[in-house]
């Protein structure tokens, strides 16, 4: 048994392919239309669902973070109120890590782990809880409120495409 942060025992991950993917610009539209009609005639509906590419830089990111979530499930560290406002929980507890991920995830905003571990823990629940929210009012869930973006987090700029996006090497 490992130590996690949270005090769990370590929990064995594994990528399994559960979606089939096509992108739609290799589809010609009359294939496109034949296909949505075959799924609509069989009853099959579709997942609305965000696709990163294995070539794009967050797409380690983004695994990384599946892992997180699946292997810390058993403690929530936020909700949403019924007026669709995000709060940090009682149970919350600090990931310096995730808050990272999260704001170069869904901001391609770089805040190194030096810089986070500087931030006070309310400073990190507010940069999780923005950018948690400004992650769902962007996937159509219309009714969250996403607070103003927190001053001291670094402004966006983009990630160099030659260099890994976690272990800083280059590719």
């Amino acid at each position: 048994m490992t130590d996690q942060p949270y005090g769990l025992p370590e929990a064995q991950f594994e990528r399994e392919e559960r979606y089939i993917v096509i992108k739609r610009k290799h589809l010609s539209p009359q294939i496109e239309e034949a296909l949505r009609q075959y799924l609509l005639d069989d009853g099959i509906t579709t997942v609305e669902c965000v696709v990163v590419e294995s070539d794009w830089p967050e797409h380690e990111i983004v695994w990384q973070m599946i892992e997180d979530r699946r292997c810390k499930s058993d403690r929530c560290d936020y909700e949403i109120s019924d007026d669709g406002v995000m709060f940090a929980t009682p149970e919350w507890q600090r990931d310096d890590k995730a808050t990272m991920l999260r704001l170069l995830s869904c901001h391609s905003i770089d805040a190194p782990l030096d810089i986070v571990a500087g931030w006070t823990d309310e400073q990190v629940k507010r940069a999780d809880v923005w950018a948690f929210s400004s992650y769902l009012s962007a996937s159509d869930n219309d009714d969250i409120q996403v607070p103003p973006r927190p001053e001291f987090i670094p402004e966006a700029k983009p990630f160099p495409r030659d260099i890994h996006p976690i272990t800083g090497e280059p590719l």
